[in-house]
Formats: C-alpha cells, structure tokens, sequence
C-alpha cells in the first residue's frame, strides 16, 4: 500500500432507499476513531455517518480530504472522482485502498467530509462538514514517552493536582504529535523530555510546590483549589523546567515556538470556559514569551 498524497476525494452519492421529502437539517460526521486518538501503527479504519439516513438522489458532492503538511500547499492535490453507493457508516477511502484502512503520515493527520443535500442544481437545501484530528506516532518516541509516563500519574477525585496533569499531558500529546511537521523536528525530542522529567521525577522544589496546593485553606470552594493549584503549578513549571529545558537544548524556531503556543491555548480551553481561558492564555504567552527571550540571551553568550 503506498502514502496517499494531499487528495480530494468526491463521492455521489446515488443510494436507493425511500424517497427523502423536504431536507431541515442534515449532517455529516465521523464516527470512529475518537478526534486526537494517538496510533502507533500507521493504518486505521476511519468511518463517517450522515443524516438523514433516507438517501435518494439527495446527499451530493460528499468528499473527503486528508490533508497533511510538509510544506506542502494545500490546493496541491489529486481530484479523484468515485461513483459508488456510500453506506452508512460510510468508511473513508482512497483512490489506492478504496474501503481499507487508510495509511497515516507520521505526525499530525487531518481529514474532513463534507457534503450537501439539493434538488435542483445549483442550489444546495444544506450544507454540513466534520473533520477529524489522527495522530502517528512510531513506537519508542522519545518525546512522546513523555504522554506515557505522564498517563501513570494517579489522579485520586478531587485532588487538587489533576488539572494540571491534563493540561501537561494534552500538551505534550498535541506537540510531540504534530513534532515530524515542525521546522526543527529534534527541537521536542531533546526539549520534552528534559522540561518533564523534573515533574515526574518531583526534583527540584517540586515537592514543596505540590505540598502547597494541599494545604489550602479547607473552607475554598474546591473549583478555586484547583485553579490556584493549576497557576502555581505552571508557573514554577514554566520559570523553573521549561527555562532550564531550553537553555540546555536549544529557543526553538519562531514557527515551532508559536505552534506549540497554539497548543497550549487549545489544551487550556479544553478544560476551561471562554473567559478563563482568555486571561490563562494571556498570562501563559506572557510567561513563555519572557522565559524565550531568557533563553536567546543566556546562548547568545555561550
């Protein structure tokens, strides 16, 4: 089986059923895998449904693209066209495996559908799309050993600790995931396990920063707990590891810099609301930005 290049792959979709009368609503999602799943093999079943699921002469155009990026630009792509019935779930294919499992890159993997339901062309009664994030990564990743050890941690219920764990370990699924589409791919490799390991191993003043976050006043709502333990917890983590991390290692590119960046925000928001993801966000850029700059001076000397 040979790597699927950047392709766009269109399907009409001529399913016989009962006849479908006025289209409200439709949609077209992916069913399986679960979004940001991490494989360690580089082939996997990708399955997609739609709604309504009376099909006749009504979805049209559905497609799906894989895209992935090695500097590669997005519209540098094959158009393959398939006329076949699609059933649902409707697996993803391509033109070289039809209905096998489709091949990953190493890395991050993108893929979406979307599709439109009409009458009378051109005029489409509704439109609807899903995409999907897939991670490869190859066994014995240095960076992504990381996620492992980080998954062992015990998260006993309402220990004030466990956010920030999350958050560690979504940072480090997402950035050492997407590390063979960064600029400088050894850049992680050397950089995450050196910010990590001091946290796991709990050197450094670690042990007083965790016994801080236990000893709180016991009347604080436990939401409060949790948040301040989080800040705490970052900060020493991001003032203390991660500029000791990049000191030793290396500032990372501008575009690495910031993807990872992109990361951290998208970790935060995943276990915050609007607002408190808004200000965490600013503090953090803030932080890392100033540590950066630490690190560029502290090797332009040596």
């Amino acid at each position: 089986m040979h790597q699927p290049r950047l392709s766009w792959l269109v399907a009409s979709a001529l399913i016989s059923c009962c006849s479908y009368g006025s289209a409200q609503s439709c949609s077209l999602y992916f069913t399986s895998p679960a979004k940001n799943s991490v494989f360690r093999t580089a082939d996997v079943n990708i399955t997609a449904a739609g709604r309504p699921q009376v099909w006749l002469n009504n979805w049209h155009g559905i497609g799906v693209i894989q895209k992935h990026i090695y500097g590669i630009p997005d519209n540098d792509m094959a158009y393959v066209s398939e006329f076949a019935p699609l059933p649902s779930p409707m697996p993803f294919f391509d033109a070289s495996t039809e209905y096998g499992p489709v091949r990953l890159f190493e890395g991050r993997n993108e893929f979406m559908v979307e599709g439109w339901i009409h009458r009378k062309w051109p005029a489409p009664i509704c439109y609807s799309s899903d995409s999907i994030r897939l991670f490869y990564i190859k066994p014995n990743d240095l960076c992504y050993a990381m996620v492992e050890a980080l998954d062992k941690i015990p998260q006993p219920e309402k220990d004030s600790t466990n956010g920030f764990v999350i958050n560690q370990r979504c940072i480090a699924k997402y950035s050492c995931g997407s590390r063979p589409q960064m600029k400088d791919k050894t850049w992680l490799t050397k950089v995450v396990p050196a910010f990590v390991r001091p946290f796991l191993d709990k050197s450094g003043k670690w042990n007083e920063v965790m016994q801080a976050c236990g000893s709180q006043w016991e009347y604080l709502p436990s939401y409060v707990k949790k948040k301040r333990c989080e800040d705490k917890m970052a900060e020493y983590h991001i003032e203390q590891d991660l500029q000791k991390a990049l000191n030793e290692n290396g500032c990372g590119t501008d575009r690495d810099w910031d993807e990872v960046g992109a990361y951290i925000n998208e970790c935060v928001a995943e276990q915050n609301g609007i607002i408190p993801t808004f200000f965490a966000s600013k503090v953090i850029a803030a932080t890392r930005n100033k540590i950066r700059t630490l690190c560029q001076a502290s090797r332009s000397k040596s």
